[in-house]
């Protein structure tokens, strides 16, 4: 998350740690936000079906969350505990808990974790940034799962975001946080970092990445160049170089996926969400209708882009984009500070971590909507 939104998200939070769900509930409902429970479980409209507990502290401090749909699994950054966190998608149970990471650290959110998490098939394992600058990876194979891995990159601040190329057995990592932001190369499995680009000119850090298999190619958020408008990075892993930089303009870019039709989805937090031709950098599509995004996600189950837009001007939703034809669809009211989202393509739940008190939606128990400690919010059109 960008530095600029995780002030605003800190201030957030110090503001609703005073309000009841009551008090969340009735100004949502009546800002329009949110309809009235029974109408919003109408079969075959997206809206909140359930909620997933998450153990242990109150979930006050989280980052980014990660759908493995081969494992039907669910990982999340829990800074709150120290830990990753495993979910089952399907039966929406907490699994297992990976602790030993730095957790909401005193030193500020750059130097907090876990942060970026993505899961690989081979060897079975998650890669997890950690605030003191190391990547760690946890294998999920072993009973229980458990950090087989730490992997210094050489910094001073978190190892933030990252993302996998299964065809070179290749992880990239940002370090946003440094004087000079920058990137490292993590060879699989041997588990060492062997090539770095720095970003001089990122003056607000760096995002979100992707890979595009079919390309061959990492794709990476450059939120601001120079104080001025962002980039997307395509960067060539073969020679860890940048290829080429796409300039996105009113975005302030830090969620990124990719979509069908070699088009990505930039998650801006800033005025629009914009959608480019990954071949080209043009603009296919954008939206003013949710903004405010830090992390997104593409589930090919629905064909539909989903972005936690925890900055939306008028509150924070989670936004739903066809991928079809690039159109807006909704915006489903969420919470502060709901930054993080992902889906599992098999049963197109989609799930957006919520921190404490915020059972704004429904208070009937029987509906498994309890949120008081923190939860997964999942949503879905299937009631």
């Amino acid at each position: 998350m960008t530095r600029s939104g995780l002030s605003a998200q800190s201030s957030c939070l110090s503001q609703l740690s005073r309000l009841s769900a009551a008090f969340l509930f009735a100004a949502l409902l009546a800002s329009g936000l949110i309809s009235r429970p029974a109408r919003a479980q109408e079969a075959g409209k997206p809206a909140l079906r359930e909620t997933i507990t998450v153990p242990g502290n109150p979930l006050t401090g989280f980052d980014i969350s990660w759908v493995d749909p081969k494992t039907h699994q669910l990982y999340l950054a829990d800074r709150s505990n120290y830990s990753v966190d495993i979910f089952d998608t399907r039966t929406l149970k907490f699994v297992a808990r990976v602790g030993g990471f730095v957790g909401n650290a005193p030193g500020g959110y750059d130097r907090g974790g876990p942060n970026g998490v993505a899961a690989i098939d081979s060897p079975h394992e998650v890669l997890a940034g950690d605030g003191n600058s190391t990547v760690k990876v946890i294998d999920l194979d072993a009973t229980p799962p458990k950090i087989v891995a730490t992997i210094p990159t050489a910094g001073h601040a978190r190892a933030d975001e990252l993302s996998y190329d299964a065809a070179d057995r290749l992880a990239m990592v940002a370090n946003p946080d440094e004087k000079i932001p920058y990137i490292s190369f993590i060879a699989i499995p041997s588990n060492k970092v062997v090539g770095k680009i720095d970003f001089p000119d990122a003056t607000d850090g760096l995002e979100q990445s992707v890979w595009d298999s079919s390309r061959d190619l990492f794709y990476q958020v450059v939120p601001e160049l120079k104080h001025g408008d962002g980039a997307i990075a395509e960067i060539d892993p073969k020679t860890m170089k940048v290829t080429r930089m796409f300039p996105v303009r009113e975005c302030h870019g830090a969620g990124l996926t990719l979509g069908p039709g070699e088009r990505l989805l930039i998650g801006c937090t800033r005025k629009q969400s914009v959608v480019i031709d990954a071949k080209t950098g043009k603009v296919v599509a954008a939206t003013p209708n949710v903004t405010g995004s830090d992390e997104v996600w593409y589930n090919p189950g629905d064909n539909r882009y989903y972005l936690a837009a925890v900055r939306n001007p008028a509150g924070p939703v989670l936004g739903i984009i066809d991928a079809k034809t690039n159109r807006w669809v909704a915006n489903l009211a969420t919470a502060y500070p709901a930054h993080s989202v992902a889906a599992d393509p098999s049963n197109n739940r989609v799930f957006v971590p919520m921190g404490p008190n915020h059972t704004s939606f429904d208070t009937n128990p029987a509906r498994n909507l309890d949120c008081s400690k923190g939860c997964i919010a999942v949503f879905s059109d299937k009631p």
